[in-house]
């Protein structure tokens, strides 16, 4: 768990005392130390407690339950001694999986598009109440059904970061909620699924760029109401016109509202940088 927030605690009866704090390195390994006791003369009884939270040079994300309240686990407690190994510490549950892997959905678009994120945090809430049986993204919340750890792949982390930066540089929450009425986003489906513009770019865009569905489907390429051959259509124009991934972002967000059809992203590639498929 990279960068994650560690501290080293005390238990207590009623409430834990916080001996000290730190954040984890690149690889999760980490070092921390304070001090702390039981009573007058009473010997702490230490453990980890991890915050699924990051902040560093690829953005903020927080992994948390409902009201935005950041998920923590912890580790069993150890007998006090001045010095302790930890070892390896593992949390075999949805959080730990959702941080580790929607953080590095966060770094690759940093070290990609090195584009700007168009929210401050990217919230990933685990245990989602309201689902269709699969993650799905708003424009900065990608919410995870319970018991999903078996499914909830880098993949699927970078369809779903990718779904909250197209729907944030698209307009506001509010604008999203509209599209969702217009273009019947709440509905399952799959690359060879006709559909409307709308949804097959939305989806499209999000196939793209966690880089799947490769091939042609229903009876034209040029069908763009199938989210499939969306996806393989900005995989051409992005070879065609040798755009970087940051131009490819770029076009979502230089002008808001615009884009609801790979027509209309097309038409706005060609106005940036004169070259279109």
């Amino acid at each position: 768990m990279p960068y994650v927030h560690i501290d080293l605690m005390d238990k207590d009866l009623i409430f834990d005392d916080k001996m000290g704090s730190t954040t984890a390195s690149s690889t999760g390994s980490f070092s921390v130390k304070g001090s702390g006791r039981d009573g007058l003369r009473g010997k702490p009884d230490p453990y980890i407690r991890v915050t699924y939270s990051y902040s560093g040079t690829y953005g903020k994300l927080k992994v948390v339950k409902i009201f935005k309240i950041v998920r923590r686990d912890k580790s069993p407690k150890r007998s006090y001694s001045s010095y302790i190994n930890f070892g390896t510490i593992n949390f075999s549950n949805l959080h730990c999986l959702a941080y580790v892997e929607m953080y590095q959905a966060l770094k690759h678009y940093k070290l990609q598009a090195n584009s700007p994120l168009p929210y401050s945090t990217l919230y990933i809430r685990t245990n989602a109440l309201i689902h269709g049986g699969t993650p799905y993204a708003t424009t900065n919340v990608v919410r995870i059904p319970k018991k999903y750890e078996k499914y909830f792949t880098y993949t699927t982390a970078k369809h779903e970061f990718a779904h909250t930066i197209r729907h944030s540089f698209d307009g506001s929450f509010a604008h999203f909620l509209g599209d969702v009425i217009r273009y019947k986003y709440a509905q399952n489906h799959y690359c060879g699924k006709k559909t409307n513009n709308g949804f097959g770019f939305n989806e499209g865009w999000a196939l793209y760029w966690a880089g799947s569905c490769w091939g042609t489907y229903g009876s034209s390429p040029k069908d763009y109401t199938y989210e499939g051959n969306v996806a393989k259509a900005l995989r051409a124009l992005q070879s065609k016109c040798s755009s970087s991934l940051y131009r490819m972002v770029r076009v979502l967000r230089y002008k808001e509202r615009s884009i609801h059809s790979f027509s209309a992203y097309n038409n706005m590639h060609y106005t940036l940088y004169k070259c279109k498929l």
